[in-house]
Formats: C-alpha cells, sequence, structure tokens
C-alpha cells in the first residue's frame, strides 16, 4: 500500500495517490484536513513537482483483523529546497483484498532546530507562526501566518523552553 502511495507521489499523478485511500479517508497533511479522496488529490496536485518520498516503517500494530496502525519516518525530497523530514501516523483498512489508507497524519520533525537550541548556541530570537484559523478549520482557503510568539532571551541566557502545538506549522530561529 505504502509502495503505491510513494510511486504515486514520486510521479505527480495526485488521483492515483488518492486511489491508495478509502472513499471517507481523514487526510491531515501539512496544510488543513480534509476528508475523502477528492481532498487527498487536491493536496498532492499542489505539491510541486518532482517531490519525491522515501519511506521506512517504524512500528505496526494489528487493531483488528481488517485494521493496521502503522507508524512511518518518510523524507520529501525536492529538486528545488532541503528535504523534508516527517513522521506519518496511518491507519489502514483492508477492503476486499486491498489495505488503504483510512486516516493519514503526518508531523514536522523539529530535530535540527531543536539539536540548534540544545547546542547551546546564542540565540537571539524564536518566532513562532501559526496558520491555522480555529473558526474556520473546514475551510480549504489557504491561510496567512500570524505571529503568536517572539521569545527574545535575556541576560545572555541560552535555554529555551519550547512549547508546540498540533497547529503551529512554522518555526523560524533568528540567530545573530
Amino acid at each position: 500500500m505504502l509502495d503505491t502511495w510513494k510511486s504515486a507521489v514520486d510521479a505527480h499523478e495526485p488521483e492515483r495517490v488518492a486511489d491508495v485511500f478509502t472513499e471517507d479517508a481523514i487526510f491531515q497533511g501539512l496544510h488543513p484536513y480534509s476528508v475523502g479522496r477528492a481532498g487527498v488529490a487536491a493536496y498532492y496536485d499542489s505539491q510541486p513537482r518532482g517531490m519525491t518520498a522515501d519511506y521506512r516503517i517504524v512500528e505496526t500494530r494489528r487493531l483488528a483483523e481488517d485494521v493496521v496502525l502503522g507508524y512511518a519516518s518518510v523524507e520529501f525530497a525536492f529538486t528545488d529546497r532541503p528535504t523534508l523530514p516527517v513522521h506519518l501516523s496511518v491507519v489502514a483498512r483492508r477492503t476486499g483484498h486491498r489495505w488503504l489508507i483510512a486516516h493519514y497524519q503526518v508531523s514536522r520533525l523539529w530535530s535540527k532546530t531543536m539539536k540548534y537550541l540544545a547546542s547551546g548556541a546564542r540565540l537571539q530570537r524564536l518566532q513562532v507562526k501559526r496558520c491555522d484559523n480555529p473558526a474556520n478549520r473546514r475551510s480549504p482557503q489557504p491561510r496567512t501566518p500570524r505571529l503568536i510568539r517572539t521569545l527574545v532571551p535575556t541576560s545572555g541566557r541560552s535555554s529555551v523552553v519550547l512549547s508546540c502545538q498540533v497547529d503551529v506549522v512554522a518555526l523560524r530561529v533568528v540567530h545573530g
């Protein structure tokens, strides 16, 4: 199932990607969520040509005879920007002789930012932006990033405690 997903993503064939999902799949990429194959196809159609996906299955659990929970590490590669590492959780359901994705949830890996902060590097400013409007969660309209908080260390302190919410999608470390 994920091999078919990867092949369709790599070929930039959004309808074929959507065919790996159930008709009522809950889909949460890095943009607002959608329900159903049309939303999946629209999401992957909006991705740049040349984007590829490499994945490694980390854990699986059989929840029932025809339901499996999977957790994978995925790297989306692009032709014009750095690779994007993410965590992927899926719930797959067997329908007939096929396994289809019924739930898809991606979350970003903040490891580079966290390693930077943990290294004791001097931090000039940390900006956290949110691109989600809770009143419009079902709207397919693009969100305008809204600055939530800028943290500026004082007295030369180099440690920052960071708490992220699920809808925080942009984290920017500005160093001097």
